[in-house]
């Protein structure tokens, strides 16, 4: 069991893990959530459902604030495995034009692979629709398993929210885990409302609409907080915050 670094470009650089009956993995850049995006939509490839892995070995990769007891520092990446060969081979093709042209060429790569819808029906769209709603709630539940600030686990009373709302996201941040939070429902109603929003580091912020008395009716305090936040999240925190958060 080991890893090998692969330097695709100057800026870019892959890691893979050979596990010893076999299996493989591909670890990119935690930085890269846009091309992670891009990445998990590929047909045969299986995406990273829990957020970015650390590993001191990555350490073509970004480093992070946070250290290892020893003072080594800690590197994420984004792990991707395969069902087939002929994904690889499609992942690494996109990860190549990435290198070479840019996120709109691996974007534009992607697609060709099997990711274009055909036309459809009104009723199909609508059944579409529907799907991807039903298993984004999935990916969101398998994350946070409970609320995201409370932790109830009355899994059927939760809402799976949006945090960059579904009308203004595209076709991969729809379906993406981490564009979403678990939520009881009133938080889930101000937080769709932009009454209330998160920092980067999962601290609530409080819409000066919403007054202390109802505050305290809904049962929402300063002291409240997402139990973790993962890198993925922190663009459509930041979406939240900047296009949705009533400040």
């Amino acid at each position: 069991m080991y890893y090998w670094l692969w330097d695709v470009a100057t800026d870019f650089a892959l890691y893979c893990h050979q596990g010893k009956y076999g299996s493989s993995k591909l670890f990119i850049d935690a930085k890269l959530a846009d091309l992670a995006k891009v990445l998990s939509a590929i047909k045969g490839v299986v995406p990273p459902d829990h957020g970015a892995t650390p590993n001191s070995k990555f350490e073509q990769f970004s480093s992070r604030k946070k250290r290892y007891p020893n003072g080594e520092p800690e590197y994420e990446g984004w792990r991707f495995q395969f069902k087939d060969a002929d994904a690889v081979h499609k992942f690494l093709d996109v990860c190549e034009e990435f290198a070479s042209k840019g996120l709109a060429a691996a974007t534009e790569k992607a697609l060709t692979y099997e990711q274009v819808a055909t036309k459809s029906t009104s009723r199909q769209a609508t059944v579409a629709t529907r799907v991807g709603q039903d298993k984004f709630r999935e990916k969101v539940i398998k994350y946070w398993r409970t609320c995201a600030v409370s932790g109830c686990n009355v899994t059927s009373i939760l809402k799976s929210s949006h945090v960059k709302p579904w009308a203004v996201s595209d076709a991969l941040e729809r379906l993406d885990a981490f564009n979403g939070i678990l939520l009881i429902p009133n938080l889930d109603s101000l937080f769709d409302a932009g009454l209330i929003s998160f920092t980067d580091e999962g601290a609530i912020l409080i819409a000066p609409a919403l007054s202390a008395e109802a505050c305290q009716s809904l049962g929402v305090t300063s002291e409240m907080r997402l139990r973790k936040v993962n890198t993925a999240h922190l663009p459509y925190l930041r979406y939240h915050r900047e296009q949705v958060y009533r400040d």
